[in-house]
């Protein structure tokens, strides 16, 4: 906030900065005053000899990174199925961490970053239901799309009332990207 509106050089103390701010102000406008602003170093920078001249520019500051692409978590026991997710979802512009079994999952995954889960339902120990409720025991949610062989109208429903996807094998490339799109875009709008 100003502390007043003269003619001249005032101090504009800025937000969250050691720097302050000095600029000059001319009133010749009653509604909108023109300010031009020059840069004041901070005094920890003036005693060690770091302020700025005449003419110097700040040093350059990084571009924002661009934000990264969803990290999908596959899980399937035959390699080849695993390989063939993997390039699919890569392909699509998607990061992806891939996992043999749920137990080879929860013993190295980043897990609880993952923004979403492509899981096949029948493993030997820990099947896919296994692991989603598990993991819903822990209080950890993220949208999952279960993948079978099995074409079972009851595990479907199961599926699709806890807001997760459903696919049966074989099944298209397009299916798989728009079934993992719905889960999540439901799960961001809170449906999920």
């Amino acid at each position: 906030m100003w502390s007043g509106w003269p003619t001249g050089w005032v101090c504009r103390p800025p937000r969250r900065a050691r720097c302050g701010v000095w600029s000059k102000v001319d009133l010749k406008s009653h509604t909108q005053p023109v300010v031009s602003a020059v840069l004041w170093p901070c005094p920890a920078a003036l005693r060690a000899g770091q302020g700025l001249s005449t003419g110097q520019s700040l040093p350059p500051t990084s571009p924002p990174q661009p934000p990264q692409p969803p990290l999908i978590g596959v899980i399937d026991d035959d390699p080849s199925v695993l390989k063939s997710l993997g390039r699919l979802l890569r392909a699509a512009g998607l990061r992806v961490a891939s996992f043999a079994s749920t137990e080879q999952f929860l013993e190295t995954h980043p897990s609880w970053s993952l923004q979403c889960l492509v899981l096949d339902v029948h493993f030997e120990g820990m099947s896919g239901f296994d692991l989603e409720a598990y993991l819903a025991d822990a209080g950890v949610r993220f949208p999952i799309v279960f993948i079978t062989a099995h074409d079972d109208a009851a595990m479907r429903e199961r599926i699709e009332a806890k807001g997760h996807a459903y696919l049966r094998k074989p099944f298209e490339e397009t299916a798989l990207l728009e079934a993992i799109s719905r889960v999540m875009a439901a799960s961001n709008s809170g449906k999920h």
